[in-house]
């Protein structure tokens, strides 16, 4: 987790705060302790290319901060789709951070507070419904069971608003 706050700390304190909104299994973590942290997940708002995420991904690892970080590898993630993303590697694998595009927010996310650390963040209704558009979408026998998991973790754990999470699934 050091790492990661080093990391969400940068983007807090970047021109980019609100344009890389925080989901993935971190976030998922804040509101389900018992939910493993595998690494940083973001989707960039307005939508944007995986130069432009790498660009912007570049210039939140070069803000100064008490935790250095680790060397960066950059590749493309999901070329194959119509939105692909960008991933950075830090170190030895120590940290992941995956930037994507072109997933719909149906509410507006909301700002959240990690580790006293100020972000912007999907809300549960909004991770909920893409969690159960995966499983439909990818079909019999292809969805990831973390999915499926998270689904009902999330329905658990969260007080889910009707409203939104009708706006978010549909």
């Amino acid at each position: 987790m050091k790492l990661a706050n080093a990391w969400l700390r940068r983007v807090a304190r970047s021109r980019h705060a609100d344009r890389l909104i925080l989901r993935g299994s971190l976030l998922t973590k804040q509101w389900v302790p018992e939910r493993p942290a595998a690494d940083v997940d973001h989707v960039l708002v307005p939508d944007g290319t995986p130069a432009e995420a790498r660009a912007i991904v570049d210039e939140v690892l070069a803000i100064e901060d008490v935790e250095p970080l680790p060397a960066a590898v950059h590749e493309v993630i999901w070329a194959d789709t119509p939105w692909p993303g960008h991933r950075t590697k830090l170190g030895d694998g120590e940290l992941q951070i995956d930037v994507g595009s072109g997933d719909p927010l149906a509410v507006p996310p909301d700002h959240i507070t990690i580790d006293g650390i100020p972000l912007v963040a999907v809300r549960p209704e909004t991770m909920f419904a893409w969690k159960v558009h995966g499983l439909v979408e990818l079909g019999h026998g292809k969805w990831k069971p973390k999915d499926l998991l998270d689904i009902y973790l999330l329905d658990r754990h969260c007080s889910l608003d009707d409203e939104a999470d009708r706006k978010s699934v549909v």
